[in-house]
C-alpha cells in the first residue's frame, strides 16, 4: 500500500500543468481553479474578493498576473447565486 501511495505521489509530482492549461504556471492554475470553484458553488462575493486579492498581491509584487481570472467571470452569476440559495433551503441529513 505504501509503495502504491509513493508511486502515485511521484507520478503526480512529475506531471506538468502546462498540458492542463497552456499559459498558466502551477500557482496561477490553482488560483484559477479556486476562483472557478467559488463561482460554481455560488460564492460569487467570495470569488470577487479572491480575484481582487490576487490582483492586489500581483500588483504589490510588481508582477503582471498570468491568471486568466476575469471580473466578468464573477459578475452577475445569477445561476450560482440561485444554486447557493437552493442549497441552503434543502434540509440536509440529520446530524450523526
Amino acid at each position: 500500500m505504501q509503495n502504491e501511495k509513493a508511486s502515485a505521489i511521484k507520478e503526480i509530482q512529475a506531471t506538468s500543468v502546462a498540458k492542463l492549461h497552456p499559459g498558466l504556471d502551477e500557482g496561477a492554475l490553482l488560483k484559477e481553479l479556486v476562483a472557478q470553484y467559488l463561482v460554481r458553488e455560488g460564492y460569487v462575493e467570495s470569488a470577487k474578493n479572491f480575484v481582487a486579492e490576487v490582483e492586489s498581491d500581483q500588483a504589490a509584487l510588481g508582477k503582471t498576473s498570468a491568471v486568466m481570472m476575469t471580473r466578468s467571470a464573477t459578475e452577475d452569476d445569477r445561476d450560482a447565486s440561485n444554486r447557493q440559495r437552493e442549497s441552503y433551503s434543502i434540509p440536509g441529513p440529520p446530524p450523526a
